[in-house]
């Protein structure tokens, strides 16, 4: 059974619709199985598919004054030989030179192309294939002769084309032929000499009562005249037994076959290892391997054994995969069940170390790692991974179905048989299995109350409350429950030691941990010592990873960090939420979306409820302040009503159900510039009893569109639980992860930024602005996203035209701030009694 090729085989050999293999030195043309394009050099191949990547059809083409010409097809991929017909043509195949000059004996395979004056040829470059190409001067010195590959011995796996799951084709119809017409399965036999294995008929392996059915020679026979030794014995599907009382001969070794194939044309020779001396006086084994043949007994042929070379008939025999067993649910998430005999029966499988399952008491459930198993299928054949310690169970392996039990299967050659139990409710996208992961959206947008699981029939509602900063639970109504923010601290970290995701399938699991900040200031929960948690600014808070129950509605509190205490639980006795090695169960109750106020564009008063004092900006600071009418400035006149008129201007900038204003102000002495109201965090911050304030005050700009800053930007937040009003919030501080503080409040009539804020009622105004502003203007026009804004223009017609004169609008202004809607382009603006203005707008 040798696998290296024989002799050179002559032109008159050279059968069409035969492979054969073309030799140069110790190598052979090849096809490369990774790129299948690429013509490359190989030694003695060691596999039929690697033979076959290896083989080649030689048939004749055109004949011309140079002879014949040659075209060679490959065995593999049904590719002709052909190049580029160029000077700089590589071994890959291209159209272009497909017929080549080669001759009987051994001979270059080269062509002539371009009226002949070109030449191409094939050259061993001490093992590299290379092009050679030029003028007709050029004869390369590599020779290929065509030879005939060997017998070569088949693996289980390469009779069915990658599957045990295989059909052989007989030639013609025989007597007794048990295999055809029947989908076989193939498992190899640890034994020596040949690639031995067992068969079996698919979907029929066992006998009722569990035992395994093989197919092999009987010791029952035909009566063929002139019979000797083993020839005329028959086939049938038994169960193996060793010789003994009952049987005189054993037959394991009739049940075990092994396949050579003829790789020029894939007819295969099949044998078994030993077979009865039917024609014995007394029934022994031959004790040597015999061939399947068949012999004429009166008119019909009769399928049996003989021994090799000296009776009976080779039938002429071909093989094909069969339709490999299948799981019907498909690729998705399992659990996996042991169906074996033993300690391991009826228990769920975690992991496969070491070829041995791993099983665990507890039965998985959809929200955790452990138990889990991603199937993949592909092509027939299946990977099968845990999605807790990653370890596989199949990697690209076929499966084969266990007789008489339901959604049971063996994988590859392990023999443990598995019941796999398809979980379509698993969601596969979730990569934070097991834990709480908080969106992005619902960390900006959310505060939660945490309603604690009491376990206790009847008892539902238990909530987290603060008790002198000390964390609580008390049964009833939520309203006052304390409401918190949550803090990413680590978005996404990859899981290590388990819950790690079926990493092998591309299936990784993370984990993010979090902070807890009460949402009307900025305590964070702590370890306040003895256990207990509390409320706290200082006391560096404790981290969280937010860990699933089995049935995903509640989440348990774990501490990462912690060396001994890591779970937060109750203490039933005082009602405290505590630091302790059991942990409790929590869910995260959203509260309600908070309502921002919409206004059209124009000019506001901010009045605090609480003072009813305005904001306004102190012109000589700039720093924003709440006063109230007839309060002195410092150095000029005394505040007026028309300082309280702030103009508000929608921003263009998009916050999901939170619209978005500027807030500016301007006055005479400074020439109409605009100043905007802004978070001043960093900048400027005043101190009141030991706590430090950030101002709010009003930073210079040219126009709106000019500026996209968060720090300027505001929404007008309704107060809660019934109460009339507005919170100020700011963008920029809305936004921040840690030492939040988004709504404008008051210190000593200094307008700051806190956690709590103060109460506006806001209010639309006329401005008198125009009064105290020096005349003549400057008519001001700003060009923005889809609108022109025009400055100074209250009570003036102003007409918008587009580039071709058009007019697009044309109406009297309402206020000094002028907006008008206008599509993308340039277009020119008038106002009565001033000039033209061509702005662009985008």
């Amino acid at each position: 059974m040798s696998l290296s090729a024989v002799s050179p085989v002559p032109a008159t050999g050279w059968t069409e619709g035969n492979y054969y293999m073309l030799k140069t030195d110790s190598y052979y043309l090849s096809l490369s199985a990774t790129k299948t394009d690429s013509l490359i050099l190989v030694g003695v191949p060691t596999t039929k598919t690697a033979y076959d990547y290896a083989l080649w059809q030689v048939t004749k083409g055109t004949s011309t004054g140079a002879g014949t010409q040659y075209r060679f097809v490959n065995k593999k991929t049904k590719a002709v030989l052909s190049l580029k017909a160029s000077i700089n043509a590589t071994p890959v195949l291209a159209e272009g030179v497909n017929e080549w000059s080669f001759a009987e004996g051994g001979s270059t395979i080269q062509s002539f192309y371009s009226s002949g004056d070109s030449i191409i040829a094939l050259k061993n470059d001490a093992g590299k294939l290379i092009v050679e190409a030029g003028n007709s001067k050029i004869v390369p010195a590599t020779k290929f002769t065509v030879e005939e590959p060997a017998m070569y011995e088949l693996t289980s796996t390469e009779l069915g084309d990658g599957f045990r799951t295989f059909n052989l084709t007989f030639g013609e119809t025989y007597d007794g032929n048990i295999f055809t017409g029947k989908t076989l399965v193939a498992k190899d036999v640890a034994d020596t000499g040949h690639h031995f294995m067992t068969l079996q008929l698919q979907d029929d392996e066992t006998f009722a009562n569990g035992t395994a059915k093989y197919l092999g020679v009987d010791t029952t026979k035909n009566a063929i005249t002139n019979a000797t030794g083993v020839f005329g014995a028959k086939f049938v599907v038994d169960s193996t037994y060793t010789a003994g009382t009952l049987h005189t001969v054993g037959n394991a070794d009739f049940q075990k076959f092994f396949f050579t194939i003829d790789l020029k044309n894939d007819s295969i020779a099949m044998f078994v290892k030993d077979a009865p001396t039917v024609q014995a006086a007394k029934l022994a084994a031959l004790g040597d391997s015999v061939q399947v043949v068949y012999a004429l007994l009166n008119s019909t042929k009769v399928l049996t054994v003989g021994e090799v070379a000296k009776q009976g008939v080779a039938p002429l025999i071909t093989s094909s995969h069969g339709q490999p067993t299948s799981i019907s649910t498909g690729s998705g998430v399992y659990f996996l069940k042991s169906a074996s005999l033993g300690a391991t029966a009826g228990k769920y499988v975690t992991a496969y170390k070491s070829g041995v399952i791993v099983t665990m008491d507890a039965t998985p459930d959809n929200f955790h790692a452990a138990g889990q198993w991603i199937v993949k299928e592909n092509n027939g054949k299946y990977t099968i991974v845990d999605r807790n310690t990653n370890t596989s169970i199949a990697t690209s392996d076929e499966i084969f179905a266990v007789n008489g039990m339901e959604n049971t299967y063996t994988f590859g050659d392990r023999q443990d048989s598995i019941t796999v139990v398809y979980r379509k409710d698993v969601d596969l996208t979730n990569a934070f299995l097991g834990t709480r992961h908080f969106t992005t959206k619902e960390l900006a947008d959310n505060a939660y109350r945490i309603n604690v699981y009491s376990g206790t029939q009847g008892i539902k509602n238990v909530y987290v409350f603060t008790n002198d900063s000390i964390m609580q639970v008390n049964a009833g109504d939520s309203i006052n429950a304390t409401l918190f923010r949550v803090n990413e601290i680590a978005a996404k970290v990859q899981n290590t030691g388990a819950a790690l995701g079926a990493l092998a399938l591309g299936d990784t699991l993370y984990h993010s941990t979090y902070s807890l900040q009460e949402r009307i200031s900025n305590r964070l929960i702590a370890d306040n010592g003895n256990n207990l948690t509390k409320l706290s600014t200082t006391t560096p808070s404790l981290v969280f990873m937010f860990v699933a129950s089995t049935t995903g509605e509640q989440y348990s509190m774990y501490v990462p960090a912690a060396t001994e205490n890591d779970y937060v639980g109750m203490d039933v006795t005082t009602g405290n939420l505590i630091l302790t090695k059991t942990p409790g169960l929590f869910t995260f109750v959203a509260a309600a979306a908070p309502t921002y106020k919409k206004v059209e564009n124009g000019y506001y008063s901010f009045q605090a409820k609480s003072s009813e004092k305005y904001l306004t900006m102190n012109p000589n600071t700039l720093f924003a302040e709440l006063k109230s009418e007839g309060q002195e400035i410092v150095t000029k006149a005394n505040y007026t009503a028309n300082d309280f008129a702030l103009d508000v201007v929608t921003a263009d900038t998009l916050v999901e159900g939170k619209p978005m204003y500027y807030i500016y102000t301007a006055h005479a002495d400074t020439a109409h510039t605009r100043y905007y109201l802004a978070s001043l965090r960093d900048t400027t911050s005043i101190s009141d009893n030991g706590s430090v304030y950030y101002r709010l005050g009003f930073v210079k700009g040219d126009s709106i569109e000019a500026k996209k800053n968060p720090a300027m930007l505001f929404a007008f937040r309704a107060l809660e639980n019934g109460n009339e009003g507005y919170l100020l919030e700011n963008q920029m501080e809305a936004t921040r992860q840690t030492s939040r503080t988004p709504f404008a409040g008051s210190v000593n009539d200094n307008a700051v930024m806190t956690s709590t804020g103060i109460a506006f009622d806001i209010k639309s105004v006329v401005s008198t602005a125009s009064e105290i502003i020096a005349a003549p203007v400057e008519l001001k026009v700003y060009g923005g996203e889809g609108v022109v804004t025009v400055d100074n223009v209250a009570g003036k017609r102003v007409t918008v035209y587009n580039i071709l004169g058009r007019v697009i609008s044309s109406g009297i202004a309402s206020s000094a701030h002028f907006t008008i809607p206008v599509s993308a382009g340039i277009a020119i603006v008038t106002v009565e009694g001033e000039g033209a203005k061509k702005v662009v707008v985008r």
